[in-house]
């Protein structure tokens, strides 16, 4: 289409448990999400807004947080 691509703003979402493996996140704004338990693997997240965000026993290998707003995630270390 060659349209304007805007990234997402989904604050607080519930992504518990979700398959994002591989998903570009890039930029989408997701401060407050909740992705415990989620596949995440190989997903590119660079960009994005996730303060406040859970990833506790979240599958994140490969997971690229380049740029990424971490500040206060739970899960990530």
């Amino acid at each position: 289409h060659g349209g304007r691509r805007l990234p997402a703003k989904i604050d607080r979402a519930r992504l518990d448990g979700a398959v994002l493996r591989g998903a570009n996140l890039r930029s989408a704004r997701l401060t407050a999400a909740t992705f415990a338990g989620a596949d995440l693997r190989g997903a590119d997240l660079s960009g994005a807004q996730l303060r406040r965000a859970n990833f506790a026993g979240a599958a994140i290998e490969g997971a690229r947080f380049d740029g990424a707003d971490i500040a206060e995630v739970v899960g990530l270390v």
